[in-house]
């Protein structure tokens, strides 16, 4: 008959929940083959033997296995979980064929025990270290430890959490602040999780952690109650309020203007306020940040202890808005550079009562005469009006110009300048003038131009489009003179060291009435050329005029003048009447000044004139020969000459002009005086170079005695002559 037998393979050691292999086999040791079908049981046993408290684990059957011929034998492996009992010494019992359906030789060693110890985790929080306090919004560094201290592995995936809660029992109303999913944990091993947690999302005041470890329980333990902790913390926050705000009591403001303002900020919270924030001020139509206009930022750099408050103080300038109610607004930590508490932020501003921006409109009015004439001393009046919403805070300057035109331009003329000092309310209006001598030459029409607060220096706010005013009329010309010389009377011929002339001339007033200057100057002028006023002038005299002219009214003036020693010279003689041209004449100057029908000669001592009234010589001759030339010189002047020698020359040129001098025939001098109206006679012969063929003339020239002007007058040009060369000698 067949005998089967097993043996059996388990760890030694088990844990609760922990799959196990366990390994068994079966050998037929009997005499025949084991032909029937039975099956394999694994049970969990705490002895041994089998009996009825023992825990059925696993059946395989074993119909692949048979027959099971003799000495053979099959093997079995299966994954088994012990289930959760108590820790301690256990067996697992494999039972071959219970139901005795294969006969044996012996059914008494059918069962192979082999024992193990069951083991369990006991999983504990060891620590949970957090700050007594932290600052609502920041991050606080949270740790804990967690220990298994039983003797079996955590083989579980578990979930430590930590809960924010009002008090030291978990509920559906704590707030989960951290999950952490954990791994198996040896046996008497432990870890320790670091995070950041933030506090942001609650109100202040007292609370408590809960931590817990394995919160869904899918660890076994032989313990379940010691798996969480608590500990209290306190959260705390800064909460900065804007307790009052102080302004000046104003009745209106407007763009520019600067206002002291003041303002208290306290620490209403429970944690002191750190670091640097910014107090930001608005200006605000309605209040509200929303509409507001950012206007300057004031820098906090000290820290504000809980209950404590600060005050400060700045001034602002009102910028350029539209007319209306206005309020300032300061909010403080405008950046949110500080963490306030939940409710922290809504108290951080503050409005101030309402007041109006308005502003200055300057608007000026002149009214100017229709006619006036030019010449005359008229007063300018204009009247200035603030027909704004706000009085001036500044000073302000009037211009008043002339113009062609009614466009304020560079090419109008500045007449004056009013200095307003005072402040202009609204609505009210002042004064202003000034005299304008209008200058004689001026005529035509023309506008008056008032440019009120010219310089832009009061803040009119895009109202400076009517700060210009014009007013049109009339200048009519004034009567004017227009002085006309005539009648100069000058000698010829003045001789003389130093010599005396007599001058006369007559002025007369051609112009349209006498005219507002009663007294000018006359000037006597000689001039080298028919040019007055190019450089060669000489003033001989001046005489000043006083008394003015009615029309068609003259003077005459009768002036003996002395002339300068070594004077002489042959000179336009010309008087110019109001010199400086200091009286109007409507620019009819021109007659001003008029010049002596006659030239205007001075000379020291009767002056000789040499002419050469004849020269004559043959009409042929050969060259390297004798020619005789023969020529007379005349004193056509009015005295005497002045030295009783001097040199005659001739010339031989090429051109009837005289001008291309090819050889010079020789000096003939002169001796004795000649009077005035005389005349000598010269001939000598002259020899001809030599190689000369064609047509000649002879230049003859005298000079030397004082002449005056006439120096131009000394030379005379032969007829021709026909040169020919000198026939060769036999």
């Amino acid at each position: 008959t067949p005998d089967l037998v097993g043996s059996l393979n388990v760890p030694q050691t088990v844990a609760w929940q922990e799959q196990i292999t366990v390994n068994w086999s079966v050998t037929n040791v009997g005499f025949a083959t084991a032909s029937a079908t039975w099956s394999d049981l694994i049970y969990l046993s705490q002895d041994a033997q089998l009996d009825a408290q023992d825990i059925l684990l696993f059946t395989q059957p074993t119909g692949e296995q048979t027959p099971l011929l003799i000495s053979q034998s099959y093997s079995q492996t299966q994954k088994l979980v012990i289930p959760q009992t108590t820790v301690g010494s256990y067996y697992l019992l494999l039972v071959i064929d219970p139901d005795n359906q294969q006969e044996e030789s012996n059914e008494l060693n059918n069962i192979k025990a082999q024992p193990f110890e069951v083991t369990a985790a006991d999983l504990i929080v060891s620590n949970l270290a957090a700050p007594d306090t932290v600052v609502w919004g920041e991050t606080a560094n949270i740790s804990w430890t967690i220990s298994n201290q039983g003797n079996g592995k955590a083989i579980a995936d578990w979930t430590d959490t930590v809960y924010l809660s009002a008090d030291e029992t978990w509920d559906d109303g704590d707030l989960l602040l951290s999950t952490q999913n954990q791994e198996p944990l040896e046996a008497l091993s432990n870890y320790t999780i670091t995070t950041n947690l933030n506090f942001s999302d609650f109100a202040l005041g007292n609370y408590y952690l809960l931590l817990t470890t394995d919160f869904n329980n899918t660890q076994q333990e032989t313990d379940e109650t010691n798996n969480r902790t608590t500990r209290p913390i306190r959260l705390l926050a800064p909460d900065l309020s804007v307790s009052s705000l102080t302004v000046p009591q104003l009745e209106i403001s407007q763009p520019g203007q600067t206002i002291s303002l003041s303002w208290t900020v306290s620490n209403e919270g429970s944690q002191t306020a750190t670091g640097a924030w910014v107090d930001r001020l608005y200006l605000s139509p309605d209040g509200t940040l929303e509409s507001s206009i950012f206007v300057t930022d004031v820098i906090r750099n000290l820290s504000l202890g809980v209950q404590e408050s600060y005050t400060a103080s700045t001034q602002i300038i009102v910028p350029d808005l539209p007319d209306g109610n206005y309020r300032l607004l300061v909010v403080t930590d405008a950046l949110n550079q500080l963490i306030e508490s939940p409710t922290g932020e809504i108290n951080n501003q503050k409005a101030s009562v309402a007041f109006e921006i308005g502003h200055p409109d300057l608007v000026a009015l002149i009214t100017a005469p229709l006619q006036v004439t030019s010449g005359t001393t008229i007063p300018l009046t204009w009247t200035t009006t603030n027909t704004g919403t706000a009085p001036t805070l500044s000073t302000w300057s009037d211009l008043i110009y002339l113009s062609t035109d009614t466009l304020f331009d560079a090419t109008d003329l500045l007449l004056g300048q009013f200095n307003a000092t005072e402040t202009l309310y609204s609505q009210t209006s002042f004064e202003a003038q000034i005299s304008w001598n209008i200058p004689l030459s001026l005529s035509g029409n023309y506008h008056l131009l008032v440019v009120t607060d010219a310089f832009r220096t009061v803040k009119e706010l895009g109202a400076e489009n009517n700060n210009v005013t014009t007013s049109a009329f009339e200048i009519k010309l004034a009567p004017y003179a227009d002085l006309a010389v005539s009648s100069i009377m000058a000698p010829a011929l003045t001789l003389g060291d130093p010599a005396s002339v007599e001058i006369g001339w007559t002025v007369t007033n051609i112009g349209t009435g006498r005219g507002r200057t009663e007294q000018w100057r006359d000037l006597v002028i000689l001039s080298s050329d028919e040019i007055v006023g190019n450089g060669d002038d000489q003033v001989i005299m001046q005489y000043i005029h006083t008394g003015g002219l009615d029309v068609g009214d003259s003077y005459s003036r009768h002036e003996t003048i002395l002339l300068p020693p070594t004077f002489e010279g042959h000179y336009r003689l010309f008087v110019s009447t109001d010199a400086d041209k200091i009286v109007f004449e409507n620019q009819l100057e021109t007659n001003n000044q008029a010049s002596a029908t006659n030239y205007f000669d001075v000379v020291s001592i009767p002056y000789a004139d040499l002419v050469i009234p004849t020269l004559t010589t043959n009409p042929t001759a050969n060259s390297s020969d004798l020619l005789t030339v023969s020529w007379s010189v005349k004193n056509q002047g009015i005295g005497i000459t002045n030295t009783s020698s001097w040199t005659d020359r001739l010339f031989l040129a090429s051109d009837a002009e005289g001008q291309n001098i090819i050889a010079d025939l020789g000096r003939f001098e002169r001796a004795g005086a000649l009077a005035a109206g005389n005349t000598y006679q010269r001939s000598v012969s002259v020899l001809l170079p030599n190689g000369l063929n064609g047509t000649y003339y002879i230049v003859a020239n005298t000079s030397g005695p004082k002449e005056f002007i006439y120096t131009t007058n000394n030379s005379r040009v032969s007829e021709a002559i026909q040169i020919s060369l000198t026939p060769p000698p036999d």
